[in-house]
């Protein structure tokens, strides 16, 4: 079975985009946070956004840290 495509900004950051093989057609992200629902009360709307400014706050305090490790580490057993 064929592995999934990569999006094009992993490869961009690892080095390895060409453009003749860019996806035009895959989907942006979005960026921010999203909107309260409409029903939400307006103490619900005031948690709601309390919540989107502490997750913007502890992301970018996990930024100030520098880079993090992000490759995956395997156990490897020790056999004979």
């Amino acid at each position: 079975m064929a592995r999934s495509r990569l999006p094009d900004e992993i490869k961009k950051l690892q080095g390895t985009l060409q453009n003749c093989r860019v996806n035009t057609q895959a989907p942006k992200p979005a960026y921010g946070f999203p909107v309260a629902p409409s029903y939400f009360t307006a103490e619900e709307r005031k948690a709601w956004d309390q919540a989107c400014q502490l997750k913007a706050k502890t992301d970018s305090d996990s930024d100030s840290e520098g880079p993090q490790n992000t490759h995956t580490v395997r156990s490897v057993g020790v056999g004979g």
